[in-house]
């Protein structure tokens, strides 16, 4: 297969992620978020590199060319807003870089390793590089901070391509226009090219074991982090990891790194979308947006995914705790292990027992036959017996089973623990 810069950085985020991503080729987030980079980074790249001057045709020349060639679907309104904004301050920023600039140069080796016919290809590329200053500008307008090390690996790739040392890296991210701006020395070069090769060479043997052992989850593990949040897979990883290792609690807030709308923005966008957050969401309007916009039905799915996977992952977690220290209570609700009795019932138990309700106790057998609790309780009542009575009838019968089960329930509430299974 042939690899690419994002590529390597998704695999390193996450194994599991990157084969589903990318070996699977399946979605794993809103289409609506990749789209509007891959809009943004067109329409960029058409105005400086093609000298188009209207930011609204960029935008309309990159949704249409991105339609065409990769079959992106149109972004919403809101997207085309926020991307507009992107565009222009994208523009004011790269209209004081140097004349000569690289403008979404396109690099590609056919074997990352220079002397091996037989190593995979290679290939990324790079926003735009200034000849004058030696600096590599790199748009971001997703909402987590980027890793220097993408950067690193530019100048590396510029390097081996034509011998350009690039001196200084910056990350103009286009949500708030917040510049990270460091240094790019040779040791930055060769440790990223380091990484390149070995990770590649990583993934080709994992791919390579597949052949031999199909369980994906085993050979590309998943390793939890903000993304979880969002990504439609969590939900999957739970079956693979053990409680301990999946729970991760910065799983499930918001990333300390995570950048902030501007003020403009923020005026800009509708309010759409403060109605789709996870809390107090507006159901009405959500089911005629969901109508509009399928799009926003994926939204939603995944929001879904990702809590019922946070909601059995945090269950398992407080169960270790209380099984290690005890009934927690919470207000009028007490975590804790009860215990629960099962009875077992074979069919021709079962025939003999609606016998004896027939015959002996002259009821209707079917009136109890669910087996369930409230049944039981029926019974219970109409012959007026003890507990101690019911359970002797049902031993003539059945097997009891004693069991614990881990439940939250309110303080005082009358227990309701019985089940039945008929074998």
């Amino acid at each position: 297969m042939d690899h690419r810069q994002t590529y390597l950085n998704t695999y390193e985020e996450c194994k599991y992620l990157f084969y589903k991503q990318v070996v699977a080729g399946e979605e794993s987030c809103s289409a609506e978020a990749r789209d509007l980079g891959s809009v943004v980074h067109e329409a960029i790249r058409r105005m400086l590199a093609d000298g188009e001057n209207m930011v609204e045709a960029a935008i309309a020349y990159s949704i249409q060319k991105l339609k065409e060639t990769e079959g992106i679907i149109p972004i919403c309104d809101e997207s085309v807003r926020i991307a507009k904004w992107m565009v222009r301050k994208a523009v004011e920023k790269a209209r004081t870089f140097g004349s000569d600039s690289l403008i979404e140069e396109y690099i590609e080796f056919e074997h990352i390793e220079e002397n091996d016919l037989f190593s995979p290809l290679f290939h990324s590329q790079i926003d735009i590089f200034d000849k004058s200053t030696g600096t590599i500008y790199d748009w971001k307008t997703g909402r987590l901070r980027a890793k220097k090390r993408q950067l690193y690996v530019y100048a590396y790739m510029l390097k081996r391509k034509y011998g350009i040392i690039a001196k200084k890296g910056v990350f103009i991210y286009l949500r708030n226009g917040t510049i990270e701006e460091f240094d790019i020395t040779p040791e930055d070069i060769a440790e990223a090219e380091k990484w390149v090769k070995e990770t590649i060479k990583d993934i080709e043997n994992k791919i390579e074991n597949l052949l031999f052992d199909n369980n994906v989850g085993k050979t590309f593990l998943p390793t939890p982090n903000t993304r979880c949040k969002t990504c439609l897979f969590s939900i999957e990883c739970t079956k693979v990891l053990s409680t301990s290792d999946a729970l991760q609690l910065e799983t499930f807030v918001k990333s300390p790194d995570e950048i902030e709308d501007s003020e403009d923005i923020a005026k800009e966008s509708s309010d759409r979308v403060s109605s789709y957050k996870t809390e107090g969401l507006d159901i009405g309007r959500l089911i005629k947006d969901i109508d509009e916009e399928p799009e926003i039905a994926r939204l939603l799915g995944a929001e879904i995914i990702r809590q019922e996977s946070a909601l059995k992952l945090m269950k398992n977690a407080l169960k270790k705790f209380v099984e290690a220290n005890g009934a927690l209570q919470v207000d009028s609700k007490l975590f804790d292990i009860y215990q629960t009795i099962s009875w077992s019932f074979d069919t021709d138990s079962k025939r003999n027992m609606a016998t004896e309700i027939l015959t002996t106790f002259g009821l209707n057998p079917w009136k109890y036959f669910d087996l369930s609790s409230t049944s039981k309780k029926a019974l219970q009542k109409d012959k007026n017996m003890t507990d101690a009575d019911l359970d002797d009838f049902l031993k003539k019968f059945g097997k009891q089973k004693s069991s614990k089960r881990f439940d939250c329930r309110t303080i005082n509430e009358p227990i309701n623990d019985e089940a039945t299974k008929t074998t």
